[in-house]
């Protein structure tokens, strides 16, 4: 069964996929297209990232081109029909980050109402379990200790539209009473991964960093870097501290817990045991910083630095909510559930290593380039679908055969093999008697005769899960499958 995720193309959704895949869960994606880049094309920008990274092919997820906005989370019928018989859960990782309302109605379209399509939505379809992505900081301006069941709506969020509404979408998930299950992740300030200081996005942690990037080089060179000191702008004293956690240990707990059903139902406080002072994290931003400062200088003071300081501390007080002092996390459940996964040490050199990634990618920008997702083995599935094809030996018996083609064009595929022909049944792995799980390199090889299915097989370039006193019966239904797949509409990794 698939795990239906949100938000995929998002910092941490791009890590779940990540671990999701590495671990050979199903999963599908509900993923929107923009006015560039189809769905298919954001989540293949996604999943080959990964790939490059990894060094290894991975699985396509199932792509539902939808969004949050309705109540069918804009999904066709054919969709909604499949997430209802394919899909075991849902991981609710999709937010909006903005912390000032827009004319668009966001943040509240997708972290209240968007909370509220996907709850109807599982209903309507039965799935029971959901995990909930919210965070640490929805229990308001507490300044002692907060414990993990915690919540406070009523508060004024004025300051901060992004914490109001995430407090309002966890409030409305723990009042459902339609599901059997509700897990809910609240991770604090989430910054970049802790091995290499990658990060998609620049809010939060990044905010200060991000804004002296912007005006720090049009300053004359002989300028005080102390024009950048956002502790004065926060009025900050200088020992508050900020609880920081990595986006791939945030994703490693949140797989380690959904794997583990006996640590469902609970909140989970997903952050750090030991703090970073804010004091060091100005001094790591400074001396980041430092080489900038005159870079773009061309002897007018456009804009001054009184423009330009005025410029920081407006953008700086839209954070200043998430920038006090945090509070005491209370990690009761946590510890319990992950005793033995506890989250990477946040040493300066470790968050000068995110700090300087920032700086040297420019806040990601240019935004990254899309790559384009390869639709013909889609195509040939299709057509299957519309005109069945006849396979050699003897398949009187109907099976039901499924194939996972890794690397680009790849994906989740059912078979019907029946009265010897063979058909295409519908996209997913479930409910197949036997399943194959090859590269679309491999399949081009086996369908071009440089192959055989059984050298394949043992070879260990195929893994099949099927019958093994069927050894013979399985390599005729490789054959078929690969020769599906003509070496025209295969695209090797």
């Amino acid at each position: 069964m698939y795990t239906l995720l949100t938000g995929g193309t998002g910092l941490l959704g791009r890590y779940l996929i990540r671990d999701m895949l590495v671990r050979g869960w199903p999963v599908c994606v509900l993923v929107r297209g923009t006015r560039r880049d189809s769905a298919a094309d954001r989540m293949e920008t996604v999943v080959t990232r990964w790939e490059q990274t990894l060094g290894r092919r991975l699985p396509r997820p199932v792509i539902l081109n939808g969004h949050l906005n309705d109540e069918q989370l804009g999904l066709s019928s054919d969709d909604v029909a499949w997430v209802r018989d394919n899909c075991q859960r849902v991981v609710h990782g999709a937010a909006s980050m903005k912390f000032s309302p827009d004319e668009d109605g966001e943040p509240n379209r997708t972290n209240i109402d968007g909370v509220r399509h996907l709850l109807t939505f599982c209903e309507r379809i039965g799935i029971q379990e959901y995990h909930h992505v919210s965070s640490a900081y929805v229990a308001g301006m507490k300044s002692d200790r907060v414990t993990e069941s915690d919540l406070n709506i009523e508060e004024s969020w004025s300051n901060n539209a992004y914490l109001g509404s995430k407090s309002v979408g966890e409030q409305i998930v723990r009042e459902n009473s339609t599901l059997q299950s509700i897990t809910i992740y609240r991770p604090s300030m989430i910054v970049g991964d802790s091995h290499n200081g990658y990060t998609s996005t620049y809010h939060g942690f990044y905010t200060p960093l991000r804004l002296g990037h912007a005006i720090g080089p049009k300053f004359p060179p002989s300028a005080q870097l102390d024009q950048l000191n956002f502790l004065d702008v926060l009025s900050l004293v200088g020992n508050e501290s900020k609880n920081l956690v990595p986006v791939d240990w945030v994703a490693a707990a949140i797989i380690e817990i959904i794997r583990s059903p006996q640590h469902h139902g609970k909140v989970y406080h997903l952050t750090h045991s030991r703090p970073l002072n804010v004091t060091q994290m100005q001094a790591i931003f400074l001396e980041v910083l430092e080489p900038l400062i005159g870079r773009d200088f061309r002897g007018v003071e456009v804009p001054g630095l009184n423009e330009a300081r005025g410029f920081f501390q407006e953008q700086m007080r839209i954070y200043q909510a998430y920038w006090r002092n945090d509070p005491i996390f209370d990690r009761t459940n946590s510890d319990r559930a992950l005793a033995h996964l506890p989250p990477p040490e946040m040493t300066i050199d470790r968050i000068r290593q995110m700090a300087q990634f920032a700086v040297d990618n420019n806040f990601g920008w240019p935004t990254e380039r899309c790559v384009r997702s390869d639709q013909r083995l889609k195509a040939q599935f299709d057509d299957l679908a519309r005109k069945p094809r006849a396979v050699k030996g003897n398949t009187s018996e109907p099976v039901c055969v499924a194939a996972q083609v890794t690397g680009r064009g790849g994906g989740d595929w059912r078979f019907q093999m029946e009265q010897g022909w063979l058909r295409a049944a519908g996209r997913g792995l479930s409910a197949a008697q036997v399943t194959f799980y090859a590269s679309a390199e491999t399949l081009s090889e086996i369908a071009q005769g440089e192959l055989t299915p059984g050298a394949a097989i043992n070879q260990g370039r195929v893994l099949v899960l099927g019958p093994a006193d069927q050894l013979d019966r399985i390599a005729i239904l490789l054959q078929s499958l690969a020769e599906v797949f003509t070496p025209q509409a295969v695209v090797t990794s």
